[in-house]
């Protein structure tokens, strides 16, 4: 909802991505991280949703039409979990000390990969939560981060559960527990 709020959709411009890690919209800084660079500022978050192996090696040598169809899949459980955490993690501080919490709408920038490092199969997104809060009154303020670190497990879980569905569901797979 943060992105949609920035006008952002579609693919991830380079330039954009750049300023909004730097907390910079439309050439104007809108936090004061934007004016310090210190090894301090956390800029972002990487959230990654990886596959589980055997569905990365059933993508990685399916027919087009089959994977298409499993990064589909894929793309709904990541968009899912993102939605999760927005709900139940997006908060920013703000008042006399940082004191009082504000629930908020936060943008991700999303970017799926299909191998590991070692070059294997492996379907999987990292999705980079930008480290901005947007305000009710259209200021902005750094995220609680500490909320997405304690809901990520229950987000990959989320995840995982929404792939194995969608699975099911649209390809006819059965999934079974290990």
């Amino acid at each position: 909802k943060g992105a949609e709020a920035l006008g952002l959709a579609g693919p991830v411009d380079s330039g954009t991505f750049q300023d909004l890690l730097r907390g910079v919209i439309n050439g104007q800084p809108v936090t004061r991280a934007s004016t310090r660079h210190d090894s301090k500022t956390r800029l972002a978050i990487d959230l990654t949703f990886s596959a589980p192996k055997s569905v990365s090696v059933l993508w990685g040598l399916a027919p087009d039409q089959v994977r298409q169809q499993i990064e589909a899949v894929h793309r709904q459980a990541v968009e899912a979990a993102l939605a999760y955490l927005e709900q139940v993690a997006g908060f920013t501080r703000r008042g006399k000390g940082g004191t009082t919490e504000e629930k908020v709408p936060v943008a991700f920038a999303v970017f799926q990969h299909g191998t590991s490092r070692d070059q294997d199969p492996q379907l999987h997104t990292h999705a980079v939560l930008i480290n901005l809060g947007f305000r009710q009154d259209g200021s902005t303020g750094s995220l609680q981060s500490i909320h997405f670190f304690r809901q990520k497990m229950i987000a990959g879980a989320l995840y995982r559960a929404e792939l194995a569905s969608r699975l099911c569901q649209h390809l006819g797979l059965t999934v079974v527990p290990e």
